[in-house]
């Protein structure tokens, strides 16, 4: 099975950072955004949030893991582990 995390996004944030139709819109203020784990855009979205969370703010305002099984935990930061896969950092 291959992993997928899901991002939801104030459509603000989405619209100055990421590229036009990534993803799908919820309503008029949030974009959806599913990507394989592997995909690079998983690590630029989460560069993103750590910046914003440096200021005070959320890039993002939810993060799912949708295929990863139940027994997942978040850790302090947010970003999902689960089996010892996590968000890539920046570090």
């Amino acid at each position: 099975m291959r992993e997928t995390i899901e991002f939801r996004v104030p459509a603000g944030h989405a619209d100055g950072f990421l590229e036009p139709g990534l993803g799908t819109m919820l309503g008029d203020s949030v974009r959806k955004i599913v990507l394989l784990m592997e995909d690079p855009r998983v690590k630029f979205i989460a560069d993103l949030d750590r910046e914003f969370l440096k200021k005070g703010r959320a890039f993002v305002c939810v993060r799912r893991a949708p295929s990863v099984p139940p027994r997942m935990r978040g850790d302090r930061q947010g970003y999902f582990v689960a089996g010892g896969l996590r968000i890539p950092s920046a570090a």
